[in-house]
Order: C-alpha cells, then sequence, then structure tokens
C-alpha cells in the first residue's frame, strides 16, 4: 500500500508582479520527520509555508496534505495543519487561556477546556493562563501561540521562525513538547534550501 505523506510539495512556484518568489520547490515530509526551511530573506520560505497552509494560490505545481490538494480542498487540508506564525498572532485583550480555548473550539475538540488545560500543563503555561496577552512578554506571548498552534494535536505542525533561537531556547521545547499521537518514530531532522534568486528580492513575506 502506498503511503500517504504528511506534506508532498510537487515544483511549486509563486510570483507577485514581477518577484519570483518561489520557483520550482519541491519537498515530501514523512510520518514523524522534523523538516527545516532555510534560506535568506526573500528565498520565498514564508511563501511556502502558506503555499503548503492553503492560504495563498500557487502559479504552478501542487501541493497536498495527507492527499488532500491544499488548493481545491482546501479546508480539508488545513484540518490537518497547526500553524504557528512568524508574527506572533495571540490576541491580546484575551487570556492565555481564552486564546487557546478558542483555537480549540475552532478546531471543533469535544472537550475544549480539558484540551487546553491538558497543554498548558504540557508546555508549562499554568501560571500564564490567567493572564491578558497584553500583559505577557514577547517570549510568554510565543509560548501561549505555541499551545495555540497544537493544541487538539494536528497531525502536520509548522512553525515559523526569524532569527535564530539560543541554544536555551532551542532545548526548552525538546523537553516540554508533547508528542503527537500515531506520528510513529522520530527520525533525524533534514533541512531544505529553496532555489536562491540571483537578486534576493527585499520582500516582507520571508
Amino acid at each position: 500500500m502506498t503511503e500517504t505523506l504528511p506534506v508532498l510539495v510537487n515544483g511549486i512556484s509563486k510570483t507577485f508582479g514581477d518577484v519570483r518568489a518561489v520557483i520550482d520547490v519541491s519537498l515530501e515530509v514523512r510520518r514523524g520527520e522534523i523538516v527545516g526551511l532555510l534560506g535568506p530573506n526573500g528565498a520565498g520560505k514564508t511563501t511556502t509555508i502558506e503555499s503548503v497552509c492553503g492560504l495563498i494560490p500557487i502559479d504552478g505545481g501542487s501541493v497536498h496534505v495527507f492527499g488532500h490538494d491544499a488548493t481545491t480542498t482546501t479546508r480539508a487540508a488545513q484540518q490537518h495543519i497547526g500553524l504557528g506564525t512568524q508574527q506572533t498572532a495571540v490576541l491580546p485583550l484575551l487570556t492565555a487561556r481564552e486564546n487557546v480555548v478558542l483555537f480549540a473550539r475552532l478546531r471543533r475538540l469535544s472537550d475544549p477546556n480539558a484540551s487546553a488545560l491538558e497543554l498548558a500543563g504540557q508546555l508549562r503555561l499554568e501560571p500564564l493562563l490567567s493572564r491578558k496577552c497584553a500583559d505577557l512578554s514577547g517570549g510568554q506571548q510565543r509560548r501561549v501561540q505555541l499551545a495555540m498552534a497544537t493544541v487538539g494535536r494536528p497531525p502536520v505542525i509548522i512553525l515559523e521562525g526569524g532569527a535564530p533561537p539560543r541554544p536555551a531556547s532551542i532545548l526548552q521545547p525538546r523537553r516540554s513538547f508533547p508528542a503527537c499521537p500515531d506520528s510513529g518514530p522520530r527520525t533525524p531532522g533534514r533541512f531544505h534550501q529553496p532555489r536562491r534568486q540571483l537578486h534576493p528580492p527585499s520582500w516582507p513575506l520571508t
């Protein structure tokens, strides 16, 4: 039986006006695999991520998430994805718990409150749950956003980062991050580098 890959990207391209943001990018992600997408500013990393998530139309190629075409069956593909964007995207007037519960409800979990509390315990967020996100530090908001992206344990988790993290911030998620169900054994991480353009544009989506 042929395995249905969590993510299969085949030769996608995307142009914004005169800017060729993504040029013939292909990659695949298997169950239990951790993949890093590397490249300089303007290489098309965010555009590739947005294409996988079905957030923007692509000009060519195809994207499938667990067999669902991210272009034609976008909602079905998105049901398998938890996305943490580069820009912190918490609702500042809600508490940390309310933010996570909101996303649990959007995922139509049977018990959103219990799911949020369970994840908060695994990510050591309990001291922050009753505080409004506007009163949290930037790092604390990122931790809340991580919980929002992973509540319900979606089988595909996409975390977009900016500057390289310090070693301590790399080690902490490895200790506390909950394992996703039925993901199989973890395989060594690998990295994919989009084709760099000759003159990388200064583009806001990088």
